[in-house]
């Protein structure tokens, strides 16, 4: 039951910023590379509402940076490749704001950098900011 719930991306609607690294090849290098961007930034991941998951073809694997939910995994479905994921795509990034708009589509490397400047520059998260100190 889980992972319906982990791709109805209702469900993470403003719980969540939802990451998606999403590939045809779970050996590609771009995609180890954009995996391995996010390794060492557990912190900034938690702290901005994380909720990452990785696509290898119909497979997929969740980890929620803010423990709101249990990480899981499974397959796809059809709905959520059909409604989010660009099926001539072999590679992209996806990120989705706690509204459940889509902020960002691309399909080359996304640094830990861009991420986060991206995210700070939303309103929601200047708000989150601004009550957090």
């Amino acid at each position: 039951m889980a992972s319906l719930h982990a791709q109805d991306l209702d469900f993470h609607q403003w719980k969540n910023r939802v990451l998606i690294i999403k590939s045809e090849d779970g050996k590609s290098e771009q995609f180890k590379q954009q995996l391995k961007e996010f390794e060492t930034s557990e912190a900034g991941l938690k702290e901005r509402k994380i909720a990452l998951y990785r696509i290898v073809g119909n497979d997929f694997w969740l980890k929620d940076y803010t423990g709101q939910f249990a990480n899981t995994s499974g397959k796809i479905t059809s709905k959520f490749k059909d409604e989010i994921l660009e099926a001539s795509k072999n590679f992209e990034v996806i990120l989705i704001g706690l509204d459940g708009g889509v902020k960002l589509r691309q399909s080359s490397l996304l640094s830990k950098e861009q991420l986060f400047q991206l995210i700070d520059s939303m309103p929601m998260r200047a708000n989150e900011l601004k009550r957090n100190n």
